[in-house]
């Protein structure tokens, strides 16, 4: 597991990988605030298809209320890479790339 504090330090974020056999790993994405340590929020990423555990990528963005998750992924017998991007307190994403090589958040904070 790993990981990722927000940018201002008030919240965290759980990466958490499930490992299969004979297929790639699931990943488990989790957060909480530091204000209110006891809820904690799941995010959906089933809907993202599985991931490829060691190159999956957190990145917060400066208002630490938004985050995206970059990284290789199997449907099928195919592997591509995708961005999400993820609010939280949300439990859904949304893909703001696809077959992306790298992301970096612009000059205004937008995707």
């Amino acid at each position: 597991a790993d990981l990722a504090w927000s940018p201002d330090s008030s919240s965290v974020l759980l990466n958490e990988v499930v490992f299969q056999q004979n297929a790639p790993a699931l990943l488990k994405l989790y957060s909480t605030s530091i204000a209110h340590a006891a809820s904690v929020q799941e995010y959906n990423t089933s809907s993202t298809g599985s991931y490829y555990a060691h190159l999956a990528r957190i990145l917060w963005h400066e208002s630490s209320a938004r985050f995206t998750l970059y990284g290789y992924q199997q449907f099928n017998s195919t592997t591509t890479t995708n961005t999400y991007l993820f609010t939280v307190g949300q439990s859904q994403s949304q893909r703001v790339l696809s077959d992306a090589r790298n992301f970096v958040w612009g000059e205004n904070g937008n995707a």
